[in-house]
């Protein structure tokens, strides 16, 4: 088992060096290479590109909140609905011998 071991961390310590001694040629990213002459139209596509991926969180994220914000506002202006256990509560609160349906007289 200790053998194993050792061969795992032997393999971990060579992957390790093989990224450190391989940074100098890799690249962070397509930008990082790309000459930026001002009118060239690579990089005002890159520039665009970027804007765009940068600005869809937030456009997202607006637009949920905005429909939060509406359903908010819509649901103040409506009369609010009795929970089920409010309408108990006020079942149980009723004067004995009380009529259920409130407002309802049968004429005999």
């Amino acid at each position: 088992m200790s053998a194993r071991r050792t061969v795992l961390a032997l393999l971990a310590l060579g992957a390790a060096a093989a990224l450190v001694l391989a940074a100098g040629p890799a690249q962070a990213c397509a930008v990082c290479g790309l000459d930026s002459t001002a009118g060239d139209p690579m990089a005002r596509g890159f520039y665009w590109g970027i804007l765009f991926l940068g600005a869809m969180p937030f456009s997202i994220a607006g637009a949920v909140g905005g429909w939060l914000a509406f359903l908010h506002w819509r649901a103040r202006d409506r009369p609010r609905r009795q929970s089920v256990w409010e309408r108990v509560r006020d079942a149980t609160r009723a004067p004995f011998g009380a009529v259920a349906c409130e407002g309802k007289e049968t004429e005999r």
